[in-house]
């Protein structure tokens, strides 16, 4: 079992990879990581549970661990066959124990911070390998189909882009119930040797062409500014798609993606913070922008 997140860089082993990124790396001595995951293998199944703090403070990195741990405590991790039903279930009943697990320690609900919350296993059904997931909130999942070499964010909806993301585990109301509009319980089949990217709110963000540096002409587009073009959800999905699907066919091995991702990542993230990089680490309450927490994905291969 791995938990983290870790200190910023990329640390691989058998068949996943993990990083952590600082966008703004002027600011580790008082900025929290939000975020907080475990990864677990045995045989042919894989876990991962990862959550991420909806505030830049330590009680969000708390609620975070609070969840994941409360969840790893409920979940047995036996090889044993599984129906899709029973599985899907066992999630769902996952996600009450995490919310009750934040409420049952305080009376003032005031006092607790929310999270999202994904919990996604890969486990052989019957001759096929099952991708199934349950998430709320901001994180995202991409699949690659190493048979296609195409990237698809299998959970896309309407309030999926950054900012518009709804959904939470903890009191998101004062009677302590969570946010749970942006709920999503995801299946699909995969293939031995396909790829599958978690990462937080923060990962995507860098891969917005409209808030980096990238030039529509990079997507083929003809227009020469972004404020000439009217995109939606869907097409800034698929654009970031893009982005992460050409890194991902350019490299051979797990650790070399990472890699590449998190250069993009730190890349973007200096061109996004560039018209208030005169802002210093002593002036920084007096910035009028939301600074964004650390960019923290994992990447694995189904095997």
């Amino acid at each position: 079992m791995l938990q983290g997140p870790t200190n910023d860089c990329v640390f691989s082993q058998y068949n996943f990879s993990i990083a952590t990124v600082s966008t703004f790396p002027f600011l580790t001595d008082n900025f929290f990581c939000c975020d907080y995951y475990t990864i677990r293998k045995k045989n042919s199944i894989f876990e991962v549970i990862f959550a991420s703090g909806n505030e830049n403070r330590k009680g969000s990195f708390d609620a975070s661990m609070v969840v994941v741990t409360s969840v790893i405590d409920f979940l047995s991790f036996e090889n044993k066959q599984y129906s899709l039903k029973t599985f899907s279930n066992t999630l769902i009943k996952a996600f009450d124990i995490a919310q009750n697990s934040l409420l049952k320690h305080k009376t003032d609900f005031r006092d607790i911070d929310t999270t999202s919350l994904c919990i996604a296993y890969c486990i052989p059904i019957g001759n096929q390998n099952i991708f199934i997931s349950i998430n709320v909130g901001s994180n995202r999942i991409f699949h690659f189909s190493k048979s296609f070499q195409t990237l698809k964010d299998i959970q896309f909806n309407e309030n999926s882009i950054s900012g518009e993301t709804l959904g939470c585990i903890g009191p998101f109301i004062p009677s302590g119930k969570p946010d749970l509009r942006n709920l999503s319980l995801n299946i699909c089949l995969c293939d031995k040797s396909d790829l599958f990217l978690i990462c937080n709110t923060n990962t995507i963000d860098n891969f917005v062409p409209q808030d980096c540096a990238t030039q529509p002409s990079t997507f083929g587009l003809c227009e020469k500014n972004w404020e000439e073009i009217h995109t939606n959800n869907q097409e800034i999905i698929t654009l970031c798609e893009q982005q992460l699907q050409t890194i991902i066919r350019s490299t051979s091995n797990l650790h070399e993606m990472a890699e590449s991702i998190k250069s993009q990542i730190f890349k973007n993230s200096q061109e996004r913070k560039t018209p208030y990089s005169q802002n210093s680490k002593n002036n920084i309450e007096t910035c009028d922008f939301e600074l964004p927490s650390k960019a923290n994905f994992i990447l694995f291969e189904v095997i």
